[in-house]
């Protein structure tokens, strides 16, 4: 019992109190002594006493109680003599000393408020929503707060223009006689800010209550309220964004202490009448956007016609408002278009938007203009909202980027085939070039090589017979025998570079190492050489495509890098063969490279790529390598 939230009072049939719990006691604000052992009427508001005590005898004399096993809503009464509203739930039970009563008490208080408010907004909803203008809103809201709270005079303040004062409003509110000289001095007053209820609510954008105006100094409206009999006053801002834009005001007959409750009702109220000031004044911005708009606004009817339009269909279609309206929307659009048009408008009615569509709408010109639609549907009211902007200076637009693209897709197309076509010949020619080179190399070995040294025979036999002449003719004979041997050394050198024999007869790796032997004994360069034995399982275009490739990467290395050390590596990887050159020269960039310079420095990466492309590889360089370069050639 101790420990329950509601009040709990055990009383006697005589209507005194036996026990209550500690809720009892903080709800009506007294102590244990001043509730048990008093009549429970102590706790009830006098006008009520009367009804109570007329109760109580009737369980005296044994009559019924109605009450019992029923909630009912009641007042009690505080030690303060504030009354508040409570739900009473009754039970009784019979013992040997008599029958007892316990009523379990809940105070209502803030339910009643909310209820209170509740109604409050929704009949002042009902009648700010009908209303035609702010004047009329007001009016309507003075209204319903003075005969929902006893307030008899209602008036309201807005800032004038200039934002220096308030300035009375038309709207106000009686429901008493007397007040009307009141009223008149009023409409001539303006309040600074902080002057008076109406000033100090305007600055702190907050209620203002005032007990008794008329104690306020002998002001002039003072003086006018003290002849009015008015006394109370409240004064409570309306915001929208912030910002006051009216302060209504209120007037009771007796002086009266700041009621709190009071004072959050009507705020709640002032805060609607806010929204409903914002709502309008968002109207208001959405008719200046819906007229200054370029786009086509529009709202039509599920019956197929328009109902409003702005000023940007004249100007972009030509056509009057009235014109528009009378003519049904699906008469203006392209017959191409009209099909495909009436599936979106039987969706838009099915309550799905419309984020972008295109269509055609015929002006007044009979030209056609191509309009991109976005459209809402508001089911409820039977129209759609939408949006057209004209794209048909973009339609062109893409329609003339269009065609240059198919021309110039031609073009690539043409390019591509003429790439094609020169790759068909670098092929054939590097082809011809090779069977040139091997009949040449050939013919350097088998023939001028031949008739070399059937001379270099000659020249030995001729040196002999010369050292028994005499005469130095022998010395003269052995000078040319060297210059011979040094022409047959160069001939076969040439022979060999051009296409080695051994490259066709012992395979990649073998020709390689010889190459790579003789490149380092002729430009001192030291070379390491490094191949896996798979790669000779290759075809033979490859692999002279690979020692190619090392030939002039090792000619670019001896004349442009200014190295002291390479490397060869080639090894087989899951993608392929790979070829790696490396040096520990100087880099470069490809990018900078200069075909149209006198030394051709870039036309060997070039061949070395364009070869490569003929049996499907790949080059990569890595000319930022601090300490060279690199070429990876995958195949």
């Amino acid at each position: 019992m101790q420990s329950a939230i509601d009040a709990i009072i055990l009383a006697d049939s005589n209507g005194n109190v036996v026990a209550c719990n500690q809720a009892t006691r903080t709800m009506f604000g007294r102590a244990m002594e001043e509730i048990v052992g008093q009549p429970v009427s102590v706790l009830v508001p006098e006008r009520y006493r009367r009804d109570h005590e007329a109760g109580i005898k009737r369980i005296q004399r044994g009559e019924p109680v109605h009450l019992i096993g029923k909630t009912v809503e009641l007042h009690g009464l505080k030690k303060t003599g504030v009354e508040f509203p409570l739900e009473l739930s009754l039970a009784s039970w019979q013992t040997e000393r008599g029958r007892f009563y316990c009523g379990i008490i809940r105070d209502i208080t803030e339910r009643k408020r909310a209820e209170d408010e509740i109604r409050l907004l929704q009949t002042t909803a009902l009648s700010v929503s009908s209303a035609e203008d702010l004047s009329a809103a007001l009016r309507a809201v003075l209204t319903k707060v003075c005969e929902a709270t006893g307030w008899v005079v209602g008036q309201a303040w807005v800032p004038r223009l200039d934002g220096l004062c308030l300035e009375c409003s038309p709207a106000w509110y009686s429901s008493v006689s007397g007040v009307k000289e009141f009223r008149r001095e009023n409409e001539g007053f303006t309040f600074l800010p902080k002057t008076g209820p109406p000033g100090r609510a305007w600055i702190a954008k907050q209620a203002v209550w005032s007990p008794d105006i008329t104690q306020e100094g002998n002001s002039p409206r003072s003086r006018s309220a003290r002849k009015a009999g008015l006394k109370a006053v409240m004064a409570v801002p309306i915001l929208v964004a912030d910002q006051v834009v009216v302060v209504i005001e209120f007037f009771g007959r007796e002086a009266q202490d700041k009621d709190e409750r009071l004072i959050q009702l009507v705020t709640a109220v002032a805060n609607q009448v806010g929204l409903v000031i914002q709502r309008r004044r968002i109207q208001e911005q959405f008719d200046r956007f819906f007229t200054l708009s370029g786009d086509l606004l529009c709202v039509a009817s599920f019956n197929g016609h328009l109902t409003r339009v702005n000023p940007a269909w004249k100007k972009i279609l030509g056509y009057t408002t009235d014109q528009l309206v009378a003519t049904p929307y699906f008469d203006l659009l392209h017959p191409e278009d009209r099909q495909g048009a009436e599936a979106e408008f039987e969706r838009l009615k099915s309550g799905s938007s419309i984020v972008s569509y295109e269509m055609r709408a015929r002006g007044k010109d009979g030209a056609y203009r191509w309009i991109q639609w976005t459209a809402t549907p508001a089911p409820d009211e039977q129209v759609i909202y939408a949006i057209g902007r004209n794209t048909t200076e973009r339609r062109q637009a893409e329609e003339a980027i269009r065609k240059s693209e198919e021309h110039y897709r031609e073009l690539f197309n043409e390019a591509k085939v003429m790439q094609e076509k020169l790759r068909e010949v670098s092929s054939k020619v590097l082809n011809a070039q090779e069977e040139e080179r091997k009949r040449i190399s050939r013919e350097l070995h088998d023939e001028v090589g031949q008739a070399l040294t059937a001379i270099s025979v000659s020249l030995q036999l001729l040196k002999q017979k010369a050292a028994k002449v005499g005469q130095g003719l022998d010395t003269t004979v052995g000078e040319t025998q060297s210059l011979l041997e040094q022409t047959m050394y160069n001939v076969h050198r040439f022979s060999y570079e051009l296409r080695p024999a051994m490259l066709d007869d012992l395979g990649l790796v073998i020709a390689l190492r010889w190459y790579i032997k003789a490149f380092a004994k002729r430009t001192g360069i030291k070379l390491n050489f490094r191949a896996d034995s798979q790669v000779e399982q290759l075809a033979n275009e490859p692999k002279t495509v690979l020692y190619r490739v090392v030939q002039e990467g090792l000619t670019n290395v001896y004349k442009y890098a200014e190295a002291r050390r390479a490397e060869v590596i080639i090894r087989r990887t899951n993608e392929g063969i790979r070829l790696i050159v490396k040096d520990d020269g100087k880099g470069f960039q490809p990018d900078r490279l200069d075909l149209s310079s006198k030394d051709k420095s870039g036309l060997g990466l070039v061949g070395m790529q364009e070869r490569l492309r003929l049996v499907n590889g790949q080059f990569a360089d890595a000319p930022a390598c601090p300490r060279g370069r690199g070429r990876s050639c995958p195949s």
